[in-house]
């Protein structure tokens, strides 16, 4: 499912790469602040992190990148949520 969500973002040119990005930093930074965070939140926030990180890693496959920016260049974290999606 997540990779099918990525696949329609990545395909939906209204969104730019740069929005995407900006917004996986900012549920990164939510994530770490708010420490008594309900699991439903924390997994959904995970969830769309993992959608974003997807949709960057097919644009920059697209574009012929190798998707390092997607790491600490960017500063976006990977988060390794194991649950069976």
């Amino acid at each position: 499912m997540i990779v099918e969500v990525a696949q329609r973002l990545a395909d939906c040119d209204e969104i730019s790469s740069e929005r995407l990005e900006a917004i996986a930093i900012y549920l990164s930074d939510k994530l770490r602040c708010e420490k008594e965070e309900s699991r439903a939140t924390s997994l959904i926030a995970h969830k769309t992190m993992r959608i974003l990180e997807e949709t960057l890693r097919i644009r920059s496959a697209r574009s012929g990148g190798s998707g390092a920016a997607l790491d600490d260049d960017v500063g976006v974290p990977r988060f390794s949520v194991r649950d069976g999606d």
